[in-house]
């Protein structure tokens, strides 16, 4: 009768307060982490950007042109910048 009226505790509840950790998982980052981390999406996004504005976008023109003259047009672009 006892231990319908106060069951026991199962085994991990027992433990938890041995293993309990009450510190924080991610501290968080100071200003200047925070200001070098935007500035290396923002440089990476501009890096991005450029990229595909060197890309050809004119469907026409792609198929017009060999595979050989289109690589040699990228690598033309690539030499100037």
């Amino acid at each position: 009768k006892d231990f319908l009226l106060s069951p026991q505790k199962p085994v991990w509840e027992k433990l938890e307060s041995l293993y309990a950790d009450d510190e924080p998982l991610d501290e968080e980052p100071e200003a200047d982490e925070f200001d070098d981390l935007v500035d290396a999406l923002e440089s990476n996004y501009q890096r991005g950007e450029e990229q595909s504005s060197s890309l050809i976008e004119d469907t026409e023109e792609i198929k017009a042109q060999s595979l050989r003259a289109l690589a040699s047009a990228i690598g033309k672009k690539k030499a100037l910048s």
